[in-house]
Formats: structure tokens, C-alpha cells, sequence
């Protein structure tokens, strides 16, 4: 999702990210974070909304947290100038999470067309949410649209 898809979080205006997890070329987890940016450069992360799939078929989304929701809170997702063998640092404060590690595997450019599509399935999983989960998700303003 582009910067267009924006959430006030906990205070904080954030930017929307689509990410999809697959393992063996099958689709596992379709999940929309909002982050956030200092001036100084860290990125913050404050949601993360992610729908696991069995089978191909949407299971729930039982991993969703909210900074200020049920006592999570963000956490530094990247640092402002990240190098090997940073220290270990919390991403973010949720309740009963385990911890999460990047496997980063493919950086693609987009086109105007594939962005737009992108942004359109973005706004689809976020308005989802408010049905699949309904104590967390759907407790939060929806995503507001403004123009890149």
C-alpha cells in the first residue's frame, strides 16, 4: 500500500504496508502493519493486522495488535541506520506474540498499474478486518485516503 493508506494510531499518523508470506509457493499470511517514521529515521511499528491462510482459505486474523489496544505497544521495526550485527531489539510490545524475524527474499519496483492494484487489495484486506476481527482490528478509525 501506498503512503496514501493512512491510520491515526496511539497519536500517531502511519503509513500502511501490505505484505504476504509464502511458504512452498503457497499463500500463508496477508498482512497489512502501519509504520511510522522519526525525523531522526527509525521506523516505528504500531499494527499488524495479519490473515493466516490454511489451504488457500482465510483462517482469522488471531495475531492482530494495536499499540494503546489491550496493553501493546510499537516498537522500533528499523533502526534509522541499520548495519550488521545490530543488537537485538523488541519491534513492538503485543500481548502473547512470539517474535518475528525477516526473511527478506525479493525487492520488486512496481508500476503505476501494479501500485494501484496493490492499493486497491490493500483497502480490500483493511476493510475486511472490521469483520474478522471485530475485538481488535475493528475497534480503530478506518484507513483514510489522500492523494500521493
Amino acid at each position: 500500500m501506498t503512503p496514501r493508506g493512512k491510520r491515526f494510531i496511539d497519536g500517531v499518523t502511519t503509513i500502511a504496508i501490505w505484505d504476504r508470506d509464502y511458504s512452498n509457493g503457497e499463500l500463508v499470511e496477508s498482512e497489512l502493519a502501519f509504520f511510522a517514521q522519526t525525523t531522526k529515521g527509525a521506523v516505528w511499528l504500531f499494527v499488524e493486522y495479519p490473515e493466516e491462510y490454511e489451504n488457500g482459505k482465510l483462517a482469522g486474523a488471531p495475531s492482530t495488535f494495536i499499540s494503546g489496544i489491550d496493553k501493546a505497544r510499537a516498537g522500533i521495526a528499523m533502526q534509522a541506520e541499520p548495519h550488521r550485527n545490530t543488537p537485538a531489539y523488541v519491534q513492538a510490545y503485543a500481548p502473547g506474540e512470539d517474535k518475528e524475524f525477516l526473511d527478506l527474499v525479493t525487492i520488486k519496483k512496481l508500476s503505476s498499474a501494479e501500485l494501484a492494484s496493490v492499493y486497491a487489495r490493500a483497502l480490500a484486506i483493511d476493510r475486511r478486518g472490521y469483520s474478522v476481527s471485530k475485538d481488535v482490528y475493528a475497534t480503530t478509525p478506518r484507513a483514510v485516503v489522500s492523494t500521493p
